[in-house]
């Protein structure tokens, strides 16, 4: 089949068009991406500052509700992205990481952290709700079945 070269033209066209639409998709998806993650660390990183103004409203309650509060919330968005705010720089590699304390808080309560990092925030946040509310054990239990220290990782099967 022979195409004049006007109809050539037309198609080459009209694919051109095609690929400057999905280009211009493909940056507003992106840019949205973009927010979207801002948002996601920036929440994350405010509920930090909420639960360590919990451990400091629990005070010396005489166990170690508090002080795990004020550990599991300074570690929470470097958990989820590496770094303390979204501006900051990712973490540097250094001896005990907060993903290392992180875990450390979750083997103290006998469950491993999740490798995947909305995994892992997510299960510290279970674990908040069971230390401000002690008598809420579900949550923990929840955690040990799913993340079992035996395993190593729960259902993503790694750790940090």
């Amino acid at each position: 089949m022979l195409i004049t070269e006007r109809r050539h033209k037309y198609q080459l066209e009209k694919l051109n068009s095609v690929l400057e639409d999905n280009e211009r998709e493909i940056i507003e998806l992106s840019r949205q991406l973009a927010s979207v993650e801002r948002s996601r660390h920036e929440f994350v990183e405010l509920t930090r500052y909420v639960i360590e103004s919990g451990a400091m409203a629990l005070g010396d309650t005489g166990d170690d509700r508090a002080s795990d509060l004020s550990k599991l919330g300074h570690v929470l968005p470097y958990v989820l992205s590496g770094k303390r705010s979204w501006d900051g720089p990712v973490m540097q590699p250094q001896s005990r990481s907060p993903r290392d304390r992180a875990d450390e808080l979750a083997k103290k309560y006998h469950f491993t952290l999740p490798g995947d990092p909305i995994e892992a925030t997510k299960a510290l946040l279970m674990l908040a709700m069971v230390l401000f509310t002690p008598g809420a054990s579900v949550p923990l239990h929840t955690l040990q079945r799913r993340f079992p220290i035996e395993q190593g990782g729960g259902d993503f099967g790694q750790t940090a």
